[in-house]
């Protein structure tokens, strides 16, 4: 991330005569702070890092989570089927 800082700064210093980059200077330099601009990355990567490491929770999470569920499930199924009246019949 650091290594964009330079590239971007590159683009926006009025060194360059291009015409392209002239008028996208124009466009960007009234509202640009640098310092934003860097705050801006950093909470940008700091969200990106939260949210990798909460879905890769959620993935170490899901075998647990569906076999407690399924156990869940049989178990209920299981006392439906008991209490049944057709199944009382046989008994």
């Amino acid at each position: 991330m650091l290594t964009l800082l330079p590239v971007l700064v590159a683009v926006l210093r009025p060194s360059d005569t291009n015409t392209r980059n002239k008028k996208l200077r124009e466009l960007v330099l009234p509202g640009y702070n640098e310092t934003a601009l860097v705050q801006l990355l950093l909470n940008t990567s700091q969200l990106e890092y939260k949210l990798r490491n909460m879905f890769q929770l959620l993935l170490k999470q899901k075998r647990t989570s569906w076999d407690n569920y399924k156990k869940e499930a049989s178990e209920r199924m299981e006392e439906l089927c008991t209490c049944s009246p057709s199944r009382r019949k046989q008994a």
